[in-house]
């Protein structure tokens, strides 16, 4: 009987140190982005391997790469940086005195 309740709590233990099922999804997700982007900087410094070459059109395929991508991301930029203060300063009546 001893051993039953022992085997349970080592069971216990063992379930409660794991990670979440969503914290592992997670990471998983970084680790594939982050082998992306390795094998990409690997062909841009002039790697010719048939598997890299291999991988890098699977990457082109995954996310959808089109030739005149790089052309449209300095444009895209423009929403990722912060607004202006005299932007804030109109519209929500932030920032400093004109």
């Amino acid at each position: 009987m001893d051993r039953l309740i022992d085997r349970k709590k080592l069971n216990y233990t063992q379930n409660k140190m794991q990670t979440p099922p969503w914290e592992r999804r997670l990471q998983k997700q970084i680790d594939d982005l982050r082998k992306d982007i390795e094998r990409v900087q690997q062909a841009q410094k002039g790697n010719t391997s048939n598997r890299l070459q291999k991988h890098i059109r699977r990457i082109k395929k995954k996310y959808m790469y089109t030739p005149n991508m790089i052309q449209t991301i300095p444009t895209s930029r423009k929403y990722l940086t912060p607004p202006s203060k005299s932007y804030l300063q109109d519209h929500n009546g932030l920032g400093g005195t004109k």
